[in-house]
């Protein structure tokens, strides 16, 4: 499957599952908060050997009133891509540029109410699709979970936040060591709508 179609399959379960959620639980418009944001995805461990840091985009919407709510839904897709270290071994797991796709199931939990700036905390699963140039992916899509904070705050009448969630991937494909399950930092920073 090609990262085209990933991003794609991600796209269409991601919108059917919001919009299920949406009409089962009766939210109405102003329950559902979508977010951008772009960062930096930073490789650590063994994944990190042979790659360094690269960009990060993020969509996704949260499910629940802020006003009276202080634990939320959040579903989210992200890509990120890792350069490879040129002088790594051409066609192994370790080198080569390691392009994710993936797709994110998080509770939120943060204060209630519209502060002008508050802190929040995320924990999440999902579903996570790894290539590496001419590099087979004998896995498919695998699972990853993650844990992290952030930090929403208000600048003129938007609703920003930085956040930082380290990712933990249940496979060993991109890393330089067998048996040893990859993580990214991603850093963001982004926009509430």
């Amino acid at each position: 499957m090609g990262i085209t179609r990933a991003v794609a399959g991600f796209a269409v379960i991601g919108a059917g599952l919001a919009l299920s959620l949406t009409t089962a639980t009766g939210l109405s418009a102003q329950d559902i908060e979508r977010a951008v944001a772009f960062g930096a995805a930073v490789p650590v461990g063994t994944i990190g050997t042979n790659r360094s840091l690269g960009p990060l985009l993020r969509a996704g919407v949260t499910l629940g009133d802020r006003q009276r709510r202080n634990l939320r839904l959040r579903l989210d897709l992200e890509a990120s891509w890792l350069p490879g270290d040129s002088r790594a071994l051409s066609g192994s797991w370790s080198g080569g540029t390691l392009a994710a796709i993936s797709g994110f199931g998080s509770m939120v939990l943060g204060e209630t109410g519209d502060p002008s700036t508050a802190p929040y905390f995320v924990l999440g699963l999902g579903v996570q699709r790894l290539a590496i140039t001419g590099v087979a992916n004998p896995y498919g899509a695998t699972l990853a979970g993650r844990i992290g904070a952030g930090l929403q705050f208000r600048v003129g009448q938007r609703m920003m936040f930085a956040e930082v969630v380290p990712t933990l991937s249940a496979t060993d494909f991109g890393s330089a060591a067998d048996f040893s399950a990859g993580t990214v930092i991603p850093l963001v920073i982004g926009i509430r709508f």
